[in-house]
C-alpha cells in the first residue's frame, strides 16, 4: 500500500524528462509533482504508521513526524520562495545543481542495499498484485487520453509519463523506519523501475 502511494518523480523523471522534453516538459512535470509529493511525504507515511506493529496510530505523532520531513518542509519552503517570485543569485542556483547530481546515484545505491530476491510465495503474490494496481491507472491514461487529447501538447504528456513512474524511494524509508517489509518494498521499486523504463520509451517514441 505504501509503494502504491505516488510517484518518483524527483530522483527519476526530471533527469529523463528534461533531457528529451527540455525545460518546458521539467516545468510540466514538476506540476505533476505538486500533487504527487503530498501523496509520497504525507499519505505514504500515514499508512506506513497505521500498519506498524511498533505503535498505535497517533495522527498528531504523524503530522508532527511529517512537518519535521526535510524533504517535505525543502518542498513547501521552495515553493513558496517561487510564488512569492524570490529569485536566488546565479551563484547559489549553480551550487545546488552540483549537490543535486549524486541523487540519483545514492537513491540506486540504497535500493541495491536492501535487494533481497528471496521471497516467499505470500510476497510473490503481493509484488504481482501490487504491480497490477500500480501501472492500471497509467495503461488506461495511455489508452484514452490520446482519444481526446492532442499527444502534441506537453501537459498530456506529462500526465501520461506522470502516471506510469515507479513508485518512489520513501517506500524502503518508511518499511526501515516502520519495520515493515523492507525486502518487498526494495523489490517493489526495482521492478516499477524496470517497467516504467519500458512504458516511457513507448511513450516518447510514440509522441
Amino acid at each position: 500500500m505504501i509503494s502504491l502511494c505516488g510517484y518518483n518523480i524527483g530522483l527519476f523523471a526530471f533527469p529523463f524528462i528534461q533531457q528529451i522534453y527540455g525545460n518546458n516538459g521539467l516545468l510540466h512535470i514538476a506540476m505533476f509533482d505538486m500533487g504527487n509529493s503530498f501523496n509520497v511525504f504525507g499519505i505514504a507515511y500515514i499508512i506506513a504508521y497505521a500498519f506498524s506493529e511498533n505503535d498505535k496510530l497517533d495522527i498528531k505523532k504523524v503530522f508532527k513526524k511529517i512537518l519535521y520531513f526535510i524533504p517535505f518542509d525543502t518542498y513547501i519552503i521552495s515553493f513558496i520562495l517561487n510564488i512569492a517570485g524570490f529569485k536566488f543569485p546565479g551563484l547559489i542556483v549553480n551550487l545546488v545543481e552540483q549537490i543535486s547530481l549524486p541523487n540519483t546515484t545514492l537513491a540506486l545505491f540504497v535500493i541495491g542495499y536492501f535487494l533481497d530476491f528471496n521471497l516467499d510465495k505470500d510476497e510473490i503474490v503481493s509484488l504481482v498484485k501490487g504491480l497490477i494496481i500500480k501501472y492500471i491507472p497509467g495503461i488506461i491514461l495511455f489508452i484514452t487520453l490520446p482519444l481526446f487529447f492532442s499527444t502534441t501538447s506537453m501537459t498530456i504528456k506529462a500526465i501520461m509519463l506522470g502516471s506510469i513512474m515507479p513508485t518512489a524511494l520513501v517506500a524502503v524509508i518508511y518499511s526501515d523506519e516502520r519495520n515493515l517489509n523492507v525486502k518487498l518494498a526494495s523489490i517493489f521499486i526495482t521492478s516499477t523501475t524496470i517497467i516504467t523504463i519500458i512504458f516511457m520509451s513507448l511513450i516518447m517514441l510514440k509522441w
